[in-house]
């Protein structure tokens, strides 16, 4: 058995440190905001803001004009893609609001995996100081 050459190791922890585990970081940070663009598609919610909602419309039945089957119709019709624009505003503000706190989240994180080593060693020589 030999002897353990100590920088090696050394090495490879600030390798692992300062390299392999920030960019570990990252990655998952990219893949949970993917995964969050998936469960709440921004594009194809503003894509279909005035959308009905549930698709319920109703469509004209038979021929001729009658005034209460109009308002009746334009009404639930109306309805029906407010309640879809306030549903979808609702949930982008929301989609928004979890990414931003996703991001904030992230950078705290990732602010303290690299501030750790200074504050460690700020610790050290301020314990080794006070000695």
């Amino acid at each position: 058995m030999g002897i353990s050459n100590p920088h090696k190791h050394l090495l490879l922890i600030l390798k692992w440190y300062a390299l392999t585990e920030p960019r570990a970081i990252v990655i998952g940070y990219v893949r949970y905001a993917r995964a969050l663009q998936e469960i709440i598609p921004f594009v194809f919610l503003v894509m279909t803001l005035f959308s009905p909602w549930k698709n319920i419309r109703e469509k004209k039945k038979g021929h001729g004009f009658n005034l209460n089957d109009f308002i009746g119709r334009l009404t639930l019709n109306v309805f029906s893609r407010i309640v879809g624009a306030v549903v979808r505003i609702f949930t982008i503000i929301f989609g928004v609001i979890a990414q931003i706190i996703l991001l904030a989240l992230f950078l705290a994180y990732f602010g303290f995996w690299i501030a750790y080593p200074v504050a460690a060693l700020a610790g050290i020589s301020y314990a080794i100081s006070s000695l």
